[in-house]
């Protein structure tokens, strides 16, 4: 019984692989950045994975301590951010992924405080 059940356990842990159940494997940069916790920019609380013009991006989002500073940065899979889709005076961002929301796909969480 033992056995069987040590055996159904490995086989379990080996077969979540991203094709079979959907993990989320992202580049070792986002942990680097999870595990250092905050940034210039404010503390991290979370952070979705996804599919945006045909590409996986991270946006990370952060609980900031003043209302004029960007709530959450967007980052190609290399680690590079190329824009700040909210926050800031406004609450649009920086701008420069206003179509954001609705290009946007395939909505993942890998981390939340």
């Amino acid at each position: 019984m033992r056995k069987t059940l040590i055996l159904l356990v490995f086989i379990l842990s080996v077969s979540c692989e991203k094709e079979l159940c959907g993990c989320v494997q992202p580049p070792s940069w986002i942990d680097v950045l999870i595990n250092n916790g905050k940034d210039s920019t404010g503390t991290l609380e979370s952070v979705y994975t996804y599919t945006y013009n045909n590409k996986q991006v991270f946006l990370v989002n952060y609980k900031v301590e003043c209302c004029d500073k960007f709530t959450s940065q967007l980052f190609d899979s290399e680690g590079k951010s190329f824009c700040f889709p909210y926050g800031g005076i406004t609450g649009k961002g920086d701008l420069k992924c206003q179509e954001f929301d609705n290009l946007k796909s395939q909505e993942t969480i890998y981390w939340k405080k």
